[in-house]
C-alpha cells in the first residue's frame, strides 16, 4: 500500500497509522486493539506458518510511524540464553 491507499482507507488521516506490534511466543504480546490496521496485520502475519514459527523462536517488534514507514526489529531473548547456560552447567556438574 502507498500513502494514497492509506488515506483512502480511512479515518486516521491526520494522526497517521502509528502502531507497535510486539510478537513473542507465536502471539501478539501487547494491546493493539486501538488500531484496526495493526490487528489485521498481526492476524495476517500469524496465519503464516513460517512467520508463526519465527515468532515462536524469537521476539519481534513491528512498528509503523506517521510517515507510513514500516519497521521490523529483532529483539534478542537474553533470559532464554541465560537459562540455557545454567542448564548446561547443571548437566556438566
Amino acid at each position: 500500500m502507498n500513502l494514497i491507499d492509506f488515506e483512502r482507507a480511512g479515518v486516521a488521516r491526520k494522526a497517521g497509522y502509528k502502531f507497535l506490534i510486539q510478537l513473542s511466543n507465536g502471539r501478539v504480546d501487547n494491546v493493539i486493539s486501538s488500531s484496526e490496521l495493526a490487528k489485521d496485520l498481526a492476524a495476517t502475519l500469524l496465519q503464516d506458518e513460517v512467520v508463526k514459527e519465527l515468532c515462536m523462536r524469537n521476539d519481534y517488534h513491528i512498528s509503523m510511524n506517521a510517515k507510513y514507514q514500516l519497521g521490523i526489529k529483532f529483539v534478542a531473548r537474553e533470559h532464554f540464553e541465560e537459562e540455557a547456560l545454567v542448564e548446561e552447567e547443571m548437566h556438566v556438574a
